[in-house]
């Protein structure tokens, strides 16, 4: 844990409402407190992993129909974003509007973070020097195969499968087959759905423990989820908005399942 100090005055965005929405849900389903990387370009950057780093998340904001830097920007800027959970209750209301102005203002005491939806405005007050815990490196995951699957139906499957604690993956023939049961229980007792994709090349088997999946799911949009598998590697999902926001939550190679 370390103290970010934000080396800024004013600055200003415009940004689409849908593309931030999903940004800021993705990143408070799995941590709390980040560092929010401000790029001379206009883009954001958050890569974090939660506390007891089992998933790092890669959310980044960058193509030009989804943000636009309003004020001047020489440098970049890192803010320490802290309690982002107080953002939760107006996600929401973000996601409705087809533009949200975002202000960072630095105070001599504290910065203030100003949300400016419509007619509404939403402030957000945290100290200047925010104990965040440093960005993480992105892994190499080079995965041996990589499938799309129409989200909202992944989404679903997933949902209902939380009660288990252990996922089996399998790929044969352009078919991925999710197999989901608890510790020490057979199929006879488990959830099986199986899905056709678009990728895949050869045949796989890969496993994940249900703990780690748990804030990605709650996080996951209806568009098109990208999943890079492989036998005993990380997991990622990748998850992208047409107006150029993206999210990707890697999965730590760790399995809690004793047979899975």
């Amino acid at each position: 844990m370390t103290n970010v100090e934000s080396d800024y005055t004013h600055l200003m965005y415009a940004v689409d409402g849908k593309a931030l929405s999903q940004f800021l849900k993705s990143i408070s389903a799995l941590v709390n407190n980040c560092r929010l990387t401000l790029n001379v370009d206009g883009s954001w950057l958050v890569c974090q992993a939660d506390t007891a780093k089992t998933t790092l998340i890669r959310a980044e904001l960058s193509n030009e129909d989804c943000i636009n830097l309003l004020t001047p920007l020489e440098h970049t800027v890192t803010i320490g974003l802290a309690d982002i959970g107080r953002f939760k209750p107006i996600i929401a209301k973000i996601g409705k509007f087809s533009s949200v102005i975002v202000e960072f203002k630095k105070e001599e005491t504290h910065q203030v973070v100003r949300f400016m939806i419509g007619l509404m405005k939403f402030s957000f007050t945290t100290n200047d020097y925010v104990t965040v815990p440093k960005s993480h490196k992105v892994p190499d995951i080079c995965p041996s195969d990589t499938f799309t699957v129409a989200g909202v139906h992944f989404k679903e499957h997933m949902k209902r499968v939380m009660k288990y604690t252990c996922t089996d993956l399998w790929y044969h023939d352009r078919q991925l087959t999710l197999i989901s049961r608890n510790i020490d229980e057979d199929e006879t007792n488990s959830s099986k759905y199986t899905v056709e994709v678009v990728g895949g090349s050869e045949d796989f088997r890969s496993n994940l423990g249900m703990t780690f999946l748990k804030p990605v799911v709650k996080s996951l949009p209806n568009t098109d989820v990208t999943l890079y598998l492989g036998n005993d590697m990380n997991v990622a999902f990748k998850i992208e908005t047409p107006k150029g926001s993206s999210m990707m939550y890697y999965i730590a190679p760790r399995i809690e399942c004793k047979r899975c």
